[in-house]
This record gives C-alpha cells, structure tokens and sequence, in this order.
C-alpha cells in the first residue's frame, strides 16, 4: 500500500490498521508512505491513515474499510494446460 498526502511531509503522515485479517508488516518513507501488510486470516479491516499538523495535532485523514480474502496459489500452465505433456 502507497501513501501520499501531498500537502504534507511524509515525516508527518502514518498509517495505522484495525480490525482482523491483515496487519502492517514494515513501513518505509520515501516520495510516497510504502507500508507492507501481511495477511493474516481472511475478513474486514480499517486502514487509517492520520497526519500531524502545524507539528503538534493529530488529524485522521482517511479511513478505509476493505475486505481481506486469500489470494490463491499461483499454477504453472503451458498453452492453458497444467502439465506439459497432455
């Protein structure tokens, strides 16, 4: 997930998460907030997103709510056939 609020430095915006099913694994900051999630079970989470302003306050600057499912595992196929000899 990438962040960018651009009327402020990236020193001055987080992202936080709640609720089950993911949780931020690192967070980096670079032209944008990169901050890693790893899932952890499938269901409903809320990632927020807050800014400090004028170096003191904390704002809530967006609020997500989305829905974690289990991606599938990928599978090799060649010409649309799971195995290369049929």
């Amino acid at each position: 997930m990438s962040i960018s609020v651009r009327v402020l430095p990236n020193a001055n915006v987080t992202a936080s998460v709640t609720g089950g099913g993911v949780t931020i694994v690192k967070i980096q900051r670079t032209e944008a907030v990169n901050a890693l999630l790893k899932q952890l079970r499938r269901g409903e989470a809320t990632i927020s997103v807050t800014a400090k302003l004028d170096g003191k306050e904390m704002y809530q600057w967006v609020s997500l709510n989305i829905v974690i499912e289990r991606v599938p595992d990928p599978v090799a196929m060649i010409n649309g056939k799971k195995r290369g000899t049929n």
